[in-house]
């Protein structure tokens, strides 16, 4: 099934106070000079497929200012089609009472829903330019690209994610409490069984989404670089440092990675209460992604890492339609520029049997003349939005 965004309407999102635009199938693109919002507006549809900005990590940082000064109040809102079906997805942030910290809303059809229920019934991939650090962060940008990734297309894996979060807290609460010597060693039992049970399900879907991914990602890198190669492989700590690199996970059962996760914490109990925190687990997972049989980020270059990210950003889009029986929605922002013709060309030939894709560039003269006959532009000026033809 294909989807796309028929309706989106924003109120005191960062510089669009007020924007409401009725959207088309196939190509749409938004042009104008940087910080003008064509990126916020991006951001705001993305946030109809997450519930939250992958932008910031607090909502008081995306509320216009004076929208926050006047009213208090942000909302997204968003309709879009998939065949016979209907779905309206808004997001609202109150902050009319600034002594109080900010109340925020989700809604999927008019009713009132948590972030869990909320991520994955509108399915969107994003691609922007600070994707290549995927590539250069460290392990917390490749566990929460991860995380997106799974979580907009696997409904119980964000339950997942919660449920191992509450362990951790727990666990870290007791193992200070002991090192302290106010708790007895024995009430780690409980919670290592826990950990062990919760994070096991965690590591399963994951190492199956990386081999997904990494299959898919093969191919498209290289077509993409005209022959290099890439391959993904997943790192997860549920052994000692010395033994991690033995463990062949993707030939383990989910009972037999829990059963070792749990060997693992038990025997470096006085390790962990030392430390005073959880150290083993897939809250300290990473994607190695080699380059040439070398490690990406330490080897490749910024054209190269960029073939990298955009090639593992494409597999996620096959991903969440495997995935979700969905084909999602394609968000480019601004990556036509530092491309040249060929590039460009290749990159957008590559979306033509997606259902809608919604791109932004600085400059209309970056789209092929095909491209501007064929696709519905808009020009954004100090968060207005208004539409050209060409």
């Amino acid at each position: 099934m294909k989807i796309y965004l028929s309706k989106i309407q924003i109120l005191g999102f960062r510089n669009h106070i007020s924007t409401e635009l009725s959207l088309s199938e196939g190509l749409t693109v938004f042009y104008g000079n940087n910080g003008h919002g064509k990126s916020s507006l991006l951001e705001a549809i993305y946030m109809l497929s997450i519930a939250k900005s992958h932008k910031s990590s607090s909502d008081k940082e995306i509320i216009n200012w004076n929208t926050l000064e006047e009213s208090g109040h942000m909302q997204i809102l968003g309709i879009s089609r998939n065949e016979d079906i209907t779905t309206q997805a808004q997001i609202d942030i109150d902050a009319s009472n600034k002594d109080l910290s900010f109340r925020k809303g989700l809604r999927i059809n008019g009713i009132n829903c948590n972030s869990l229920d909320f991520v994955g019934n509108i399915n969107s991939v994003f691609f922007e330019a600070e994707d290549i650090e995927i590539i250069y962060g460290g392990p917390s940008k490749r566990r929460r690209y991860l995380d997106i990734l799974i979580g907009q297309s696997i409904p119980s894996y964000l339950k997942d994610i919660q449920r191992y979060k509450k362990v951790i807290a727990q666990k870290n609460k007791l193992l200070r409490s002991i090192r302290e010597r106010k708790s007895d060693k024995k009430e780690l039992v409980f919670w290592n069984e826990r950990l062990a049970y919760e994070g096991s399900k965690i590591i399963d879907l994951r190492r199956k989404s990386i081999s997904s991914l990494s299959s898919n990602s093969i191919v498209h890198h290289l077509e993409l670089s005209g022959g290099e190669e890439i391959e993904l492989k997943y790192k997860t700590k549920i052994s000692s440092s010395n033994e991690v690199q033995k463990i062949e996970i993707e030939s383990m059962s989910n009972e037999e990675i829990e059963s070792k996760f749990l060997e693992t914490l038990i025997s470096n109990t006085d390790n962990e209460v030392r430390q005073g925190i959880s150290v083993y687990g897939p809250h300290r997972d990473d994607i190695e992604i080699l380059f040439n049989n070398k490690i990406a980020g330490k080897y490749a270059s910024r054209g190269q890492a960029r073939t990298i990210a955009f090639a593992l950003k494409l597999s996620e889009a096959i991903f969440v339609e495997n995935t979700t029986g969905r084909v999602p929605i394609i968000i480019l922002d601004d990556i036509l520029s530092e491309l040249d013709p060929n590039r460009r060309n290749l990159i957008l030939d590559m979306f033509k049997n997606y259902q809608q894709v919604i791109l932004t560039v600085t400059e209309s003269e970056l789209l092929p003349d095909k491209i501007k006959k064929e696709s519905n532009i808009y020009n954004i000026n100090s968060g207005n939005v208004k539409k050209k033809l060409f």
